[in-house]
């Protein structure tokens, strides 16, 4: 384990030494990394979100934008402190995703060149496959369209985008998206038996025809991200939608850093999720693979790295992450750990005796015992710990500055 310190010149605080109390001061998007990602792999109650929150918290006050996927509505007390937004994602919420928006391909991508509709088109084609094939594999797995399937749709697709005068012509992109019910008419109208089930599967989320047909992908797309700290909060959506929701927001965040390039990180919290869908997957990866040129770094989050091994679009997002964060570990996920990483007998032995908030930190070809630590004002806004909520809950407490004095340990 490296025991030097690890501090860069115009970095944030993201924990101390272990061993020296040293600290451990970062700038994701230093020259010095080959991309800005970061993977946070550890168990529940072992200190990660505390230490993404600490984190969004310092990076903000840097001036870096920070976007979080929220699926358990944890970051609202950090986001209000922070001056940031709130987008509640759910049936009564005025949010809207459209899953028919273009995500258009960068002009160096293989194919852009001759149809970059088709290229739009095979995007769209896999946030459908998450919208119509949730729970429908064995044991109520994720399922996915099959041949025939994805042949009609592609074809329904090309003739819903020619209707709203959209073509292969990139001119025509900046024209209006078509929406989920201009998708389910073209499909209607198709007289094949595939289309009649594909629409039959689409009806759900059709306004006035199915019981989600009032809900978040059901509009045009509404969601501006013109604040430096913008929270999407997911909790409310069926939970077979949370993969399409998580996979649409990671797009609209993709297409704005294309279009103007900050400093922005993005949190894909529960990611296993997303990798469990094949078409999800291959999404994420993509970003991770290709965020650097656009200023952007991927922060995913992991209960284990077993959610990553073994799969290719994971192993892409491992290879792909510039840093890594293991929390404390236990015996039961330590050796799948350990064959990924190979670990030294004594990092082996920190990680499994590590306390909550305590890791080893990847970075820069060396790994760093690391404890998060956070002042009195960032722990009352990132602890979870119900003794702390309570406290904090009957003290008449003054106003919360995010700068304060003497630290303590995650929580």
């Amino acid at each position: 384990m490296a025991s030097s310190s690890l501090v860069m010149e115009r970095g944030v605080l993201y924990g101390v030494s272990a061993q020296t109390k040293s600290p451990i001061i970062i700038d994701p998007f230093d020259g010095s990394f080959d991309n800005y990602n970061l993977a946070v792999i550890a168990p529940s109650g072992s200190g990660k979100s505390y230490f993404t929150k600490l984190l969004a918290l310092r990076h903000v006050v840097a001036g870096t934008e920070f976007l979080v996927v929220d699926p358990e509505d944890e970051y609202r007390a950090v986001a209000e402190a922070a001056g940031g937004l709130m987008v509640r994602l759910a049936a009564s919420s005025p949010h809207r995703l459209n899953p028919l928006d273009l995500v258009a391909p960068e002009p160096t991508s293989p194919g852009a060149a001759a149809d970059p509709l088709a290229h739009s088109i095979a995007v769209v084609l896999g946030r459908l496959e998450l919208l119509l094939c949730a729970g429908a594999g064995p044991g109520g797995a994720p399922g996915v369209l099959d041949i025939y399937e994805r042949a009609v749709l592609d074809e329904a697709l090309v003739q819903t985008f020619d209707a709203a005068g959209i073509t292969s012509d990139p001119a025509t992109h900046q024209r209006p998206a078509p929406l989920l019910a201009h998708l389910h008419a073209t499909l209607n109208r198709m007289d094949n038996d595939v289309a009649g089930r594909l629409a039959m599967r689409l009806r759900r989320h059709i306004p006035g025809a199915g019981s989600l047909g009032a809900g978040v992908f059901a509009g045009r797309t509404n969601v501006t991200l013109d604040q430096p700290f913008v929270v999407f909060h997911i909790r409310e959506l069926p939970k077979e939608l949370w993969p399409l929701a998580i996979h649409m927001i990671s797009s609209h965040v993709w297409n704005t850093a294309r279009r103007v390039r900050r400093q922005r990180l993005l949190v894909v919290d529960e990611a296993a999720m997303l990798l469990a869908h094949p078409s999800g997957g291959a999404f994420l990866a993509d970003v991770a693979r290709r965020a650097r040129k656009y200023y952007l770094g991927l922060v995913t989050i992991w209960q284990k790295v077993g959610d990553l091994a073994g799969s290719e679009h994971g192993e892409t997002i491992l290879t792909n992450s510039d840093m890594k964060l293991l929390l404390k570990q236990s015996e039961e996920i330590i050796e799948a750990a350990d064959a990924r990483f190979r670990f030294t007998p004594a990092e082996r032995r920190f990680l499994l005796g590590a306390l909550k908030g305590e890791g080893l930190l990847s970075a820069r070809g060396g790994r760093w015992p690391i404890k998060i630590e956070a002042s009195p004002a960032e722990h009352r806004l990132a602890t979870t710990n119900p003794r702390d909520l309570l406290d904090a809950a009957s003290s008449a407490s003054g106003p919360t500055d995010l700068v304060g004095s003497g630290c303590r340990r995650g929580a």
